[in-house]
């Protein structure tokens, strides 16, 4: 027991079961002996407590004068023991401290029982610290007690009661069982610190911090850390701090934090305390921090070096199509999606915004749900490194480019999207024709030749240039039509026509006049944007 106590007497606590009490019951006798200290003692009800001045005769001569409080009687139901016994002197006026046990006066065997001790300070002081202290029992297990029972560094059991005001009781319970019929003894003293004392009490405190953390989970799920401080020295520990510098990847839900600092305040021997923080996940990874306690007088505690695993999944998407494709032919675009993320991707899903207009929609592959304006797939969980691909056909019924953009999403995924495109072209188809009018001429004669040019196509053609050959035995008069032409020689060229729409045509009227006898032949070509290689043809006139 430690030196600084206000320890002198020790009570047994005594269960009878069909016999008389031994051990250490019979080792505390003598302080039922003594003066003012009852062995047994039932009332009725509490007693008006009331201050006494009390002049005790001490052995060696000297006389004590000492204020007592004696006022408290604990209230008890039938068939239950009350045994006082006063600490230090064994007499209450002159005692600091005075415990009741309420004791059972026969249980059974191997039954759970339930007894008490009532620890009053009878002192205008406070008592701090105070202790029960088990110096040990026969027959007799504790299975549970208010408050918890703790055990010493010499194997006795201890109950904290704490600090005692002047007058104020607490009360101890203890839950037991008694294996062996016969008697049962309980052995207690009590143990106390007083302010006013001269002696000093040494102690020594101790720290402990135990961290833990949850230990992985998807970014958005919501993570915590816990701190708990013990004290398992033998003083308080006071002004305990808690200093945790979490990592950058995880923020405290409560002001968005990197750093948790906590007051946790003071701990008694053997008292514990937690706390708990909420954090959220902002970067994915592997995230490691050491908590640190400390309080006065040096005491420091480093917490083991927590890890939290944070993971997402990541998606990506990419599309695949043709870049260019004929008006009224049939257009497929492709479109994959893909986790490349550290967790599987639940409820993948897979959306496609229809280009409508010049598309004509015909059908989404692997069950694709289309409903004008977009088609979609549920396709579920995807795994790491997983992929899946599907598709839309359409058919081209405009000359235009059709896009259409495709999205992905999953939960705790970020949304990804990408545009499929396919330029549509249309045909140019020119149709060239040359008749003349006049055929046969006679020398002299005037001789008409019609030039028409249709497109037939499904695109406009630009840039359409017709030269006409003049025979020899002809004479050139003019040209009418949509451009001028340009006689060099015997060639005769119009100016380009810029633009020809599909289903539109132009025609020339080239006039000459017949000079030789002949057959001859009146020659035309035609080029543009899209017909690099001239087409030709020609009519054939007799002359006489």
């Amino acid at each position: 027991m430690k030196n600084n106590t206000g320890t002198l007497l020790a009570v047994a606590v005594i269960v009878g079961m069909f016999g008389l009490l031994t051990g250490c019951a019979t080792n505390q006798s003598s302080l039922a002996q003594q003066p003012d200290a009852t062995a047994q003692e039932t009332i009725e009800e509490p007693t008006v407590g009331m201050v006494t001045e009390t002049v005790v005769e001490e052995p060696d001569g000297k006389v004590e004068r000492s204020v007592s409080w004696a006022g408290y009687t604990p209230e008890v139901m039938d068939k239950m023991n009350v045994t006082e016994v006063s600490f230090p002197t064994g007499n209450k006026n002159t005692s600091a401290i005075m415990v009741h046990q309420v004791m059972p006066v026969e249980v059974l065997k191997d039954g759970v029982y339930t007894y008490e001790y009532h620890v009053t300070n009878l002192t205008g002081l406070t008592h701090q610290n105070v202790m029960i202290v088990n110096e040990g029992a026969r027959n007799l297990e504790i299975v549970s007690s208010t408050p918890p029972v703790m055990k010493g560094e010499d194997g006795s059991l201890r109950w904290m009661v704490g600090d005692l005001a002047p007058q104020q009781t607490e009360i101890v319970r203890v839950r037991a069982t008694s294996g062996a019929v016969g008697t049962a003894s309980d052995c207690v003293s009590v143990t106390y610190e007083n302010s006013m004392c001269a002696v000093t009490k040494v102690v020594d405190p101790d720290l402990l911090l135990i961290k833990t953390a949850k230990t992985d989970g998807n970014i958005c799920e919501d993570f915590w850390f816990t701190y708990e401080v013990v004290n398992p020295g033998s003083g308080m520990a006071n002004n305990i701090r808690i200093r945790d510098e979490i990592p950058s990847g995880l923020r405290t839900v409560e002001g968005n934090q990197t750093v948790v600092e906590i007051d946790a305040g003071n701990l008694a021997p053997g008292e514990r305390r937690k706390f708990t923080v909420e954090a959220r996940g902002v970067e994915t990874g592997r995230h490691t921090s050491v908590a640190v306690a400390t309080a006065d007088g040096g005491l420091i505690s480093e917490s083991e070096n927590i890890e939290t695993l944070i993971y997402q999944p990541v998606l990506t998407v990419s599309t695949d199509s043709r870049d260019i494709q004929y008006l009224g032919r049939n257009v497929e675009h492709f479109y994959s999606v893909k986790n490349i993320g550290d967790t599987v991707a639940e409820n993948t899903v897979l959306t496609v915004d229809l280009p409508g207009g010049g598309a004509q929609f015909m059908q989404a592959s692997d069950n694709g749900v289309a409903d004008g304006a977009t088609a979609t797939w549920q396709i579920g969980s995807l795994g790491i490194n997983e992929s899946k691909t599907v598709s839309v056909a359409m058919k081209a019924t405009a000359v235009e480019t059709i896009r259409s953009t495709v999205s992905a999403s999953a939960e705790c995924a970020e949304k990804v999207t990408d545009i499929a495109g396919t330029e549509i072209l249309g045909i140019p188809a020119i149709l060239t024709t040359l008749v003349d009018a006049g055929d046969p001429a006679e020398i002299g004669d005037v001789v008409t030749y019609t030039i028409t040019v249709v497109n037939q196509g499904s695109a406009p053609d630009t840039n359409i240039k017709i030269v006409a050959d003049i025979p020899a035995e002809m004479e050139y008069l003019s040209t009418a039509g949509p451009t001028d032409g340009v006689l060099n020689g015997r060639k005769l060229s119009m100016a380009p026509v810029a633009f020809l729409g599909v289903g539109e045509q132009i025609q020339y009227n080239v006039q000459v006049r017949a000079r030789t006898v002949g057959d001859v032949r009146f020659g035309v070509s035609l080029t543009s944007d899209q017909l690099k290689t001239p087409v030709s043809g020609n009519e054939a006139t007799t002359i006489y």
